[in-house]
This record gives structure tokens, C-alpha cells and sequence, in this order.
């Protein structure tokens, strides 16, 4: 079983909150939650506890590379 630090760990590494989100890929806080919500397919945030979200930036790159082809 893996400690919990080394989750977080990886967690860290994978994911990002949503202001990197937004200034990885240009684009607002509204468009972020708009398309969480709005866009079929679009990666959904992990919800670690009640005041911490993060986004998995490898799903949302695969996502919008799929979008684009």
C-alpha cells in the first residue's frame, strides 16, 4: 500500500489547479468551468477534499488534441 505522501506525490506531479489550467492553455476561469461542464468528453476535476480541486493536464492535453483533429 503507498504512503499518503507519495499519492499526494503524484498527484503534484499529474495535476495542476485551475489558475495553471487557465495560464497553461490561455484561457479564462469561465471557459475552464464552461467546458467541465458543457463539453462531452472533457476531463472532469478530481476533487480532493471539500476546498481542494485539481485538473489531470495529461487527460486535457489528449482531449484537446482529439479536438482539433
Amino acid at each position: 500500500m503507498q504512503s499518503h505522501s507519495s499519492i499526494l506525490e503524484k498527484i503534484d506531479t499529474h495535476t495542476a489547479t485551475s489558475a495553471e489550467v487557465c495560464a497553461r492553455f490561455g484561457i479564462s476561469q469561465p471557459t475552464l468551468h464552461r467546458w467541465t461542464k458543457n463539453r462531452p468528453g472533457f476531463p472532469k476535476p478530481l476533487r480532493l477534499s471539500s476546498r481542494m480541486v485539481r485538473y489531470d493536464i495529461s487527460a486535457i492535453d489528449r482531449y484537446l488534441s482529439t479536438q482539433s483533429e
